[in-house]
């Protein structure tokens, strides 16, 4: 090979390399889920998960822990944002929780996650209203079962 193929695959590889970088950081930038771009076009609508809706505080009092269904959240809320099993790890003694669906909402206030706890039952066992700015929430919880005697 002479030093002018070699430095003409080395400029080849070089120009995919800087192509490939170029689309990595267009992707990136990209708003996810096809939101308006800055020259105004639109893509496609998110995916209901994906929407930041703004979840009044009387909706989210119809989550009673203790006796709401996931199919009675789904029917309130849609589909959630993100859904996560739990771990013997993740919850504290006694919690019975093993999944957690959490809804991303948007008030006056700001950004913030909903989160819900299941059991194994389906059945909730907490909600918090999350704000993202402090990232702490007072949760209502299902009452402890008392003990089988």
């Amino acid at each position: 090979m002479s030093a002018i193929d070699s430095e003409c695959n080395s400029a080849f590889s070089l120009r995919v390399l800087l192509v490939a970088a170029a689309l990595t950081i267009t992707l990136t930038a990209m708003p996810a889920g096809g939101q308006a771009s800055q020259n105004g076009t639109t893509a496609a609508p998110l995916p209901e998960s994906q929407r930041v809706l703004n979840f009044s505080d009387r909706t989210l009092a119809e989550v009673n822990p203790g006796h709401t269904t996931k199919a009675q959240v789904e029917a309130l809320f849609g589909k959630p944002w993100r859904v996560s099993e739990l771990d013997e790890e993740d919850v504290m003694p006694g919690d019975p929780a093993v999944e957690v669906w959490e809804y991303r909402g948007r008030d006056s206030q700001g950004t913030y996650r909903v989160h819900i706890r299941f059991d194994k039952r389906d059945v909730t066992t907490l909600i918090a209203k999350i704000p993202d700015k402090t990232a702490r929430a007072v949760a209502r919880v299902a009452n402890p079962m008392p003990d089988a005697r």
